[in-house]
């Protein structure tokens, strides 16, 4: 399943996952298939790994896993766009430019442990939203996949 990251939305996904720690590793600019690899080798926990693997994938219909910069990503498969990513204790969404904005119970800064802070809209630009297990997310990632499976059925 190797591919490129075509979709020009995903060079802010792959800018912003080089910049995580830890950043001294290879980051592969494809996407890649999850088949084999834990958690712990994305450097993700593994219920962040579970919500976006089973819990938001279960009610898509399709599979849209995969693996880039080394941490599990959800990517539409006919356009290659990633549209959810984990990392550490984290995972962003992407919500839809007819669903925006974002409910205020999902949140665009966070700061970090070591008082570091991420601003998704600076880094990612406008629609990213930190994850927080709300139904809502996975409604937005139907949005990112339905649009090419309804397109395929007869009238």
């Amino acid at each position: 399943m190797p591919s490129t990251t075509a979709h020009a939305d995903n060079n802010r996904v792959v800018a912003f996952l080089k910049d995580l720690p830890p950043n001294h590793q290879p980051c592969p600019e494809t996407i890649t298939s999850p088949d084999n690899i834990g958690s712990v080798d994305m450097h993700v926990h593994p219920e962040i790994l579970q919500r976006l693997w089973t819990d938001i994938t279960a009610s898509l219909g399709t599979e849209c896993r995969g693996v880039l910069c080394g941490r599990p990503v959800l990517f539409d498969p006919a356009t290659r766009r990633v549209f959810a990513f984990g990392f550490g204790t984290m995972y962003v969404v992407c919500v839809p430019p007819p669903l925006r904005p974002a409910p205020p119970d999902h949140k665009t800064v966070t700061r970090l442990a070591n008082k570091s802070v991420i601003d998704l809209e600076y880094a990612m630009g406008i629609g990213w939203v930190f994850g927080n297990w709300s139904p809502s997310e996975i409604e937005w990632s139907r949005h990112f996949i339905q649009p090419h499976t309804t397109s395929m059925q007869s009238p």
